[in-house]
């Protein structure tokens, strides 16, 4: 969905799940695929967003999961018709050893893991939504009792030689994408503090946990990931090819892109910034970057995707009250 779709109260979750998305969970699932199902990937960069749908969309899933029924019902979180039993998966704790190290080292960034946990979980029996690397599950997680999304990666044997070079694998996209947003979130809004900026009505944001699990309950070793399920009117404020939202707030969004590009040195930015709006505080997930040597996957335009961002971008308010400076390419 480009920057300003808005998908409607009942399709809005089944639309912002199934959306080719230029995000973590595809440019992760693109990577991981790239190793073993190489026939079924290219790896060109399209700046033709339709076009590389049409491409990117052939040889991830198995035939079978390609079959899967995707059931459109609302889910009856308190009732058990639907809904499959509950299961332990292994709750993989990752981190960043060093975010801004991440970036000069590429795809050989530091990650530290914590011990496995075990997350008992019970999902709904058929997916709601189908990407074209994944599929799309309701979830519960019985220790909380809250709702999240679960997401199946790639149902395919992955041709790793053991179960940590598979999850250093997931965990280094993983990581580099979601919580270098996180970490750009964090600066953006000490910064946003620091000078007394508050975007206009007291804004805040940040971006969600996602986290890997793994059932062991097969021998491939399958890796999800889960997330909380975010709730309410969702927007797209850019995308990683240049198109901007016309929502009211989207200044405060932009300005967390740009402050993306000051804060990493000038090497990469944040962008398909989207996510809930609910009492003044942005729940982001999804993130893509480009970056000057192209080092996120196929959502990773490089330079030229930097250079089309701030083509499109003007400053506003936030912008301006914190200092950014223009890029040369708002100068044209």
């Amino acid at each position: 969905m480009p920057a300003g779709g808005k998908p409607t109260a009942s399709s809005s979750n089944i639309a912002r799940y199934s959306e080719r998305s230029s995000s973590a969970f595809d440019g992760l699932a693109a990577s991981l695929s790239a190793a073993s199902l190489s026939a079924g990937w290219s790896e060109s960069k399209e700046e033709d967003n339709e076009e590389a749908e049409r491409e990117e969309t052939v040889g991830f899933l198995s035939p079978q999961d390609q079959l899967v029924s995707i059931d459109l019902s609302p889910p009856d979180w308190t009732g058990t018709r639907g809904w499959k039993a509950w299961t332990k998966l292994e709750h993989i704790s990752v981190s960043l050893a060093n975010p801004l190290t991440a970036i000069a080292r590429g795809p050989e960034a530091d990650v530290a893991f914590a011990d496995a946990v075990v997350k008992e979980v019970k999902l709904k029996s058929d997916p709601f939504a189908r990407g074209g690397r994944s599929l799309v599950f309701y979830c519960l997680v019985k220790s909380d009792m809250k709702k999240y999304v679960l997401r199946k990666l790639v149902d395919a044997n992955l041709p790793y030689k053991n179960r940590d070079e598979a999850l250093k694998a997931i965990a280094r996209d993983l990581v580099r994408i979601q919580l270098l947003a996180k970490q750009a979130a964090i600066g953006f809004m000490n910064k946003v503090r620091s000078t007394g900026v508050l975007g206009g009505g007291g804004l805040s944001c940040e971006y969600i946990d996602i986290e890997v699990v793994r059932d062991n309950t097969t021998s491939d070793w399958r890796y999800w990931t889960i997330e909380p399920l975010l709730e309410g009117a969702w927007d797209k404020y850019n995308d990683n090819a240049g198109s901007v939202s016309t929502s009211p707030h989207n200044d405060f969004a932009q300005a967390l892109s740009h402050f993306s590009y000051e804060y990493f040195s000038k090497r990469i930015i944040l962008v398909d910034v989207q996510g809930t709006l609910a009492n003044q505080h942005f729940a982001f997930t999804r993130p893509s970057f480009h970056s000057v040597d192209s080092a996120f996957g196929p959502t990773d335009l490089g330079a030229n995707g930097i250079d089309t961002f701030f083509e499109t971008h003007k400053c506003g308010a936030t912008c301006q009250a914190l200092g950014l400076p223009k890029h040369p390419k708002q100068q044209q």
